[in-house]
């Protein structure tokens, strides 16, 4: 994704388990999922980085726990909002 800062998409493969790799774009990632968009090389790398060694399910339920981090800020923000406005 170029702009998008949620990304449904991203959330729908991590809700399942799925490796994925995104752009920087996705603020709510983990920093080793993120590769430069434009850049196939960095892409490749970062594709293999993840698929590689043992490791690919616990790095699976450490992009679910940021996500879930995420949308436990969002349900904050979102409620000291709606508390904030006077009907």
């Amino acid at each position: 994704s170029f702009t998008e800062s949620f990304n449904i998409v991203c959330a729908d493969f991590v809700g399942q388990g799925v490796p994925i790799v995104v752009s920087e774009e996705i603020e709510w990632m983990p920093q080793y999922t993120k590769c430069k968009h434009t850049d196939s090389k960095d892409i490749v790398k970062r594709i293999r980085s993840l698929l590689r060694g043992f490791g690919l399910f616990r790095k699976a339920r450490i992009a679910l726990c940021h996500l879930n981090r995420y949308n436990r800020r969002s349900v904050e923000i979102w409620t000291t909002v709606f508390r904030a406005v006077d009907y």
